[in-house]
């Protein structure tokens, strides 16, 4: 993907670090321009998009995806 599009990115936050409003607008500058994929577990991705939000990420650059039947530890 990142070979045909070259503003393709995937950025990993791995524990024991946390993906915060601070961490979203330390790697995303521009929050208004990118499109933004949250997939995981129901509970992570609402919280997500709650955070995203809040961070000033417009609702239609917020795409969501839930595992269904996953069970949250």
């Amino acid at each position: 993907m990142r070979k045909r599009h070259r503003e393709f990115r995937i950025d990993y936050i791995v524990s024991p670090n946390r993906l915060d409003e601070k961490s979203i607008s330390l790697l995303v500058p521009d929050l208004q321009e990118p499109l933004i994929y949250v997939s995981g577990p129901e509970p992570m991705v609402e919280a997500m998009d709650k955070i995203l939000k809040k961070a000033g990420v417009p609702k239609k650059q917020i795409k969501n995806d839930f595992f269904p039947g996953y069970q949250w530890p």
